[in-house]
């Protein structure tokens, strides 16, 4: 099985968001490894001693974090800097995804990991006022931070992190965070379930086009984010917006394509959405077989493909009939809705060379999260 374009790699830094003040959710490693051998995992924090895990060759394993490790760690104080921090190492590329469930079960939520090479020193953030939270983590020693416009300073070093409180994101202007190191960053929804997390994009990754599908299929709520001055973005099909640099704009849209002058960002608002998660551009969908594993909770999934590609992909070993993909209008693209069952392995396959496309998963639960099975980042 290919797996050259998949996000993968030796090294990752996150952390556990914490939840309504419960430090005791359960958390889990979802470990994917497509290697031909087996993959030796190390895992460290500043407040035990290393773990390791070993994953064997052509697996998904469910690795759950030793119960005094994500209480410990799960316990993250407002606007506090704390020894929280996680690095992951394998001895193989791997892909990572953590999975996280409140203690009663009746919540969850999973997001991918980024490998550390493909993390950045500025991420923007959601600014409505639905409860977010950030949450970052240092990958290097005497890391210097700058928190939004407001000239709030802090320095963390290696595996600490910061979380930062509900008035950070209190008005109407673009947030982001920045700093002099690489850094991973969490982007956290919820006021007392595990629901909302999504491991943020950085700056960097931004296009001049994005097609949105939402999880009903209908509409729901973006925020557009200006990297650049007089930046023009249009949706809809006739609906304009013209931003400058740092500025921001949630607007509500069906099912659509998003064309913008210059670089954007986009990230989906879980209040009027139903599912948290940035757009991901056509650039980065990939090319090759995945295979994933949900958690919890009840899901539904879809592939987003373009025309070229529609009735070439098969999921579960099944190949979905070009009829049932819908059109997004005024664009050549398509998707595909389906139900995903939980604590299963499912496989996701390209049947034609030049075939390309996303999966994502939704979390249908209330302000449910979403996270993209996998993309490419090496463009």
């Amino acid at each position: 099985m290919a797996h050259a374009k998949l996000v993968t790699g030796t090294e990752f830094v996150f952390a556990l968001p914490a939840s309504g003040g419960d430090s005791t959710m359960n958390s889990n490693l979802i470990v994917n490894n497509q290697n031909n051998a087996t993959a030796v995992l190390t895992l460290l924090t500043n407040l035990f001693n290393t773990t390791s895990f070993n994953v064997p060759a052509n697996s998904i394993q469910r690795i759950q974090i030793p119960t005094n490790i994500s209480a410990s760690l799960g316990d993250l104080g407002y606007n506090t800097v704390a020894d929280k921090g996680v690095t992951v190492r394998s001895t193989n590329p791997i892909t990572l995804y953590v999975a996280m469930e409140s203690t009663d079960t009746q919540y969850s939520t999973q997001f991918l990991v980024l490998p550390t090479n493909r993390l950045g020193t500025q991420y923007n953030y959601l600014t409505s006022l639905l409860n977010y939270k950030a949450l970052i983590i240092a990958t290097q020693d005497n890391t210097h931070f700058t928190i939004g416009t407001t000239g709030q300073t802090l320095t963390l070093n290696k595996m600490q992190t910061y979380f930062t409180g509900t008035a950070f994101f209190l008005n109407s202007k673009m947030k982001s965070i920045s700093a002099n190191a690489p850094f991973a960053s969490i982007l956290y929804g919820s006021s007392s379930s595990p629901t909302t997390a999504v491991m943020s994009l950085p700056s960097s990754y931004s296009s001049t086009g994005f097609p949105v599908v939402f999880s009903d299929g209908n509409s729901g709520a973006v925020t557009f984010f200006a990297l650049y001055n007089n930046t023009s973005i249009t949706y809809n099909s006739n609906q304009n917006i013209i931003l400058n640099a740092g500025e921001s704009q949630e607007v509500r849209t069906p099912t659509t394509w998003i064309n913008a002058s210059q670089p954007i960002q986009v990230i989906f608002d879980p209040e009027n959405t139903g599912h948290f998660g940035y757009a991901i551009a056509p650039e980065n969908y990939l090319s090759t077989s995945i295979q994933f594993y949900q958690f919890l909770g009840s899901t539904s999934m879809s592939i987003l493909t373009s025309l070229q590609s529609v009735g070439k992909i098969a999921f579960d070993n099944q190949v979905i009939p070009a009829l049932q993909f819908r059109h997004i209008p005024f664009t050549t693209y398509y998707y595909y809705v389906s139900y995903v069952e939980p604590a299963l392995l499912h496989t996701i396959r390209p049947t034609e060379q030049g075939v390309s496309y996303l999966a994502t998963v939704y979390n249908e639960q209330q302000w449910g999260s979403a996270y993209v099975v996998n993309f490419d980042m090496s463009t």
